[in-house]
């Protein structure tokens, strides 16, 4: 089931155009907030489509900030799934943005959260690795200069 969804992730990728790590970086930096979250419900068990539900409460209305020096956060209201000192980069093998705490950033591992980017013209969306949950995302003019 797993690999059925990588697979779909893959050719949902194809059909965008690829971005450069520097242009990904430089639009991400800001303030994020996630205005729906949808599921990719094809290939993907009922099980982790409930789950996948019950977490698509705590992302919706949730904020992401990336800034210029690598520091991330992300709030939402499930106090457990926040991440106050948080470190993004990206990764070319991949192509997706990982995050980790800010004391592990020169290590590989562990990562908390890994997604994938993609922009249609200024919409963006970012499909969370290894769930089927797809934020659509609007960046807001808060934190853009921090």
């Amino acid at each position: 089931m797993k690999q059925i969804f990588s697979q779909v992730l893959f050719l949902l990728f194809l059909a965008v155009p690829a971005m450069s790590q520097e242009a990904i970086e430089n639009d991400l930096v800001g303030s994020w907030k996630v205005n729906d979250v949808q599921l990719l419900s094809i290939g993907t068990s009922n099980e982790l489509i409930t789950a996948a539900k019950v977490l698509s409460k705590s992302f919706l209305k949730a904020q992401f900030e990336f800034k210029v020096d690598k520091h991330f956060s992300f709030d939402c209201d499930d106090a457990d799934m926040r991440i106050k000192n948080g470190h993004w980069k990206y990764n070319p093998k991949t192509k997706s943005i990982i995050i980790q705490e800010w004391r592990d950033r020169n290590m590989g591992k562990p990562i908390l959260m890994e997604m994938f980017i993609k922009r249609d013209g200024n919409k963006f969306t970012f499909l969370l690795s290894e769930t089927p949950l797809v934020l659509l995302v609007e960046k807001s003019n808060k934190f853009q200069n921090k």
